[in-house]
């Protein structure tokens, strides 16, 4: 058996379902074989190319898009696709968000839009949650807060209805509040709260 027959047995029973240059490389390959073999594969539809030095085994399409959206940007699943996670809303997102500290960038995958958002400073309370790398409940209702304008009052309505923050998760609310409240927030809070009755509790604070 080839060199290239013994990688490319090795790649259909590991079957990973992302697996990345450098993971490759530290099984003892020589680099530049390395990424020889990896073109070869690739040319072969054995693996699929998610960026630069990231592969799969599975066509982009039929991967888990969450899983993937965190693979392309280095960040957290946020906004509605959080609320989705967390099944505060029933209706699948075809945009999914992910939250960096410094990179926007938009890439379509056949009939998903992944959005990366950077948010500078704000880049900051995530979770795992459902295997997923997440915005934590408290900051995904401020993000959503901050960038309302991104959707429909009547999503969000939804969203606010039916998050549930325990004592804890409120406290960590705050904290964003506090910090990166502006006058635009501040109204919001107050729309929300005398509108659809939610978050009332923030402005007891």
């Amino acid at each position: 058996m080839t060199r290239i027959s013994e990688f490319r047995k090795m790649i259909l029973k590991a079957k990973p379902e992302i697996v990345t240059f450098q993971e490759l490389l530290s099984l003892g390959f020589n680099k530049r074989w390395l990424k020889y073999a990896v073109k070869t594969l690739l040319n072969e539809k054995l693996l699929f190319k998610i960026k630069k030095g990231v592969y799969s085994t599975t066509p982009l399409e039929t991967l888990d898009k969450f899983k993937l959206a965190t693979t392309m940007f280095k960040g957290y699943l946020g906004l509605d696709t959080a609320a989705y996670i967390y099944n505060w809303i029933d209706e699948y997102p075809y945009t999914v968000y992910v939250l960096t500290k410094n990179v926007s960038k938009n890439i379509r995958i056949n009939d998903t839009e992944f959005k990366a958002i950077a948010i500078k400073q704000r880049f900051t309370g995530s979770t795992m949650f459902k295997s997923y790398i997440v915005s934590t409940k408290a900051k995904t209702l401020f993000d959503l807060l901050w960038f309302e304008n991104l959707f429909p009052n009547e999503r969000l309505k939804t969203i606010f209805k039916n998050a549930k923050l325990s004592r804890n998760e409120k406290a960590e609310f705050l904290k964003y509040y506090e910090l990166f409240k502006n006058p635009r927030i501040e109204s919001k809070v107050q729309t929300i709260a005398k509108q659809w009755r939610c978050l009332s509790w923030i402005l007891k604070n």
